[in-house]
């Protein structure tokens, strides 16, 4: 039989372009009468509607007001190019961003399915060209190409992986299937919160961990269905609120 062809990871192109109109870093910075200095990358999050919600890992809002921390975080943001978006940034020393905060406090958290939503306190839409993520429930086959895009490492501008799908873990037991996406790559510190998707732009998931040990060089992702399921739960909350 004839073996099949590679995808390139040429073909990720226009998707990628796409994902970057959806993610965001996770900031702490400082605020010194509206002079915002920007103090250390946390993770990343995507925006999940357009009135500046975004989804990220529990464990990155967590970290942010953990007690111990090493250096405090004043005040938690993300930030977007004034260009426009990510795909039309070019890395050198002109560029420049806006600043959006956020309350931790406000954060709707799930610390057992590692899934955090937050709000921007300003209007992100009106002056920048942002999407939400498509979810895509359907589990993909072992081997499938998929690719990652976030702020590891405290790169201030988005980094792509390219992987295949590894297999599922960490089963539920309310029939809805595996929680845990396997990614056949390592995944930078900083990574967690970036959204993992196909050549197709659908999200299928969200780094949360990198392996260790015996896991080396294996990555770890909360699947789609469960990241749906607490955004729907999210929002019938705020209804109810109001």
């Amino acid at each position: 039989p004839v073996p099949p062809v590679p995808l390139s990871p040429a073909i990720f192109s226009d998707t990628i372009k796409q994902i970057k109109r959806t993610i965001i870093p996770i900031v702490c910075v400082t605020n010194d009468g509206g002079r915002v200095a920007l103090l250390s990358v946390e993770g990343t999050g995507f925006f999940v509607n357009g009135d500046g919600a975004f989804a990220t890992a529990d464990h990155v809002i967590a970290g942010m007001i953990a007690p111990g921390r090493r250096t405090p975080c004043p005040v938690a943001a993300f930030y977007f190019p004034q260009a426009g978006n990510w795909s039309v940034v070019r890395e050198g020393p002109t560029f420049e961003s806006t600043f959006y905060f956020f309350s931790t406090q406000d954060c709707v958290r799930n610390t057992e399915l590692d899934l955090a939503r937050c709000r921007s306190l300003l209007d992100v839409a009106s002056g920048h060209d942002i999407a939400s993520v498509i979810f895509q429930t359907e589990l993909l086959d072992d081997g499938e190409v998929i690719a990652f895009t976030g702020f590891p490492l405290q790169y201030q501008f988005p980094i792509t992986s390219i992987a295949d799908v590894a297999g599922y873990g960490d089963s539920a037991n309310d029939n809805r299937g595996p929680r845990t996406i396997l990614i056949d790559t390592i995944a930078w510190p900083g990574a967690s919160g970036s959204p993992i998707y196909t050549v197709n732009g659908k999200v299928v998931g969200m780094v949360r961990a990198r392996g260790t040990g015996d896991g080396e060089g294996l990555s770890y992702g909360r699947q789609a269905r469960f990241i749906q399921q607490f955004l729907a739960d999210t929002d019938s909350q705020a209804a109810q609120q109001h």
